[in-house]
């Protein structure tokens, strides 16, 4: 049977395709903002590997008014993201994209195929806790409700999934939201590039970016080796943080990087952070292509998870971080001997990288500021002296 004219199109699309045709009927019409003319809204029905089959799809879907679509589950997510993704917060944008990781198992299936019984298997072999797997079922039923609507299936199976099954303990954030040790390596192993040791700054400080953006060299004491944050979130953030030996090099290099700035981390034209530049552009940039999407606040509960693993008194951990410990702010006098006693801490963290330079094991260490060659030395009493190379 021959379509009506103006009923549908099957259109070949570009590039090297599983399914290269996109089978697509009229939708009612709209006006164009900007020419003011009225034109053609279309809805996709699915794809298929030849255009006879697109017709195929298309004449069964005009003349039987019923659904059929060749659109895997990847297919759906993606057009599924071009809809929901300008309509949410960049949290919620990170939560569905970590979601459809766990969804592999179901990538390349068709998605009208899948069942409550192939969901419900995805969550019961995903590993997962009961927080994550609220976030995988939520992002399904979005998905299911934005296919119905554009007739893609026909029924809601990620209403039926289980997870009651799953909240039997809630597992501290800090051990679930944290930094994989082989994501650590790829940070230490591009460390020489400035933006990356501004990430392991914060994964071995345990600073919340914000604190981390608004440290002022004044605040800075390389002698002593450790750092005081001046404000933050509540009073427990106001503290004095220790600097890992592993990490003094970044902040020695950083200090004197731009020296006409205020600030330890600056743009490279000496200027202050903006919270949402530095994430958009040099924070997200550098993490996006790793397994895991991370947010810098992931640093800070990596920098809890190690330092526990490292077996260190948990009233130090809190006193380092800003958790409250029951201390006014006034009472927070920090002695000589506490900030070694901290910094002692600190250094029990592990370097994790596979490319250690024997000039970072020796005692002087060396980086390049301004074109200048630079070295620094740490005598016993972690005193940092800069001295120029001629």
């Amino acid at each position: 049977m021959r379509r009506e004219k103006g009923k549908g199109t099957v259109s070949k699309m570009s590039g090297n395709r599983n399914m290269p045709y996109m089978v697509r009927v009229r939708d009612g019409t709209r006006k164009n903002e900007k020419t003011g003319k009225k034109e053609a809204c279309y809805k996709i029905i699915g794809y298929t590997k030849t255009k006879k089959e697109g017709i195929i799809m298309l004449n069964k879907y005009i003349t039987e008014g019923k659904f059929y679509s060749g659109m895997t589950f990847e297919m759906v997510y993606q057009e599924f993201r071009k809809f929901k993704f300008p309509t949410i917060s960049d949290s919620f944008q990170n939560a569905h994209e970590n979601a459809y990781k766990i969804c592999k198992p179901l990538h390349h299936e068709i998605f009208a195929n899948i069942d409550l019984a192939m969901l419900q298997e995805l969550i019961d072999h995903s590993g997962k806790n009961y927080p994550t797997l609220r976030k995988v079922k939520l992002l399904l039923t979005q998905m299911y409700d934005y296919a119905i609507k554009n007739d893609l299936c026909l029924k809601n199976y990620a209403k039926g999934i289980s997870i009651r099954q799953y909240t039997a303990k809630r597992i501290p954030s800090y051990k679930r939201e944290k930094i994989s040790k082989k994501d650590i390596k790829i940070f230490w192993m591009k460390s020489s590039l400035p933006y990356y040791q501004m990430i392991i700054f914060m994964i071995y400080t345990g600073v919340r970016v914000s604190e981390m953006l608004n440290i002022k060299k004044e605040n800075v004491n390389l002698d002593e080796q450790y750092i005081d944050i001046v404000e933050g979130k509540n009073d427990n953030s106001i503290r004095r943080i220790p600097v890992a030996d592993v990490i003094f090099p970044f902040v020695y290099e950083w200090y004197y990087r731009y020296e006409m700035s205020e600030y330890l981390f600056s743009t490279e034209g000496g200027k202050k952070f903006q919270y949402r530049n530095y994430y958009d552009s040099y924070f997200k940039p550098l993490v996006e292509d790793l397994e895991q999407i991370y947010t810098p606040h992931w640093c800070r509960h990596t920098f809890v998870s190690l330092m526990s693993e490292a077996e260190v008194d948990p009233v130090m951990i809190k006193k380092i971080v800003g958790h409250s410990t029951n201390m006014a702010v006034t009472e927070r006098i920090y002695t000589h001997y506490e900030v070694e006693a901290m910094l002692r801490e600190v250094n029990k963290l592990e370097e994790w990288s596979e490319l250690e330079s024997e000039e970072r094991q020796g005692e002087g260490r060396t980086s390049t500021i301004y074109g200048k060659k630079c070295s620094y030395q740490r005598n016993s009493k972690s005193n940092a002296q800069r001295s120029e190379i001629h």
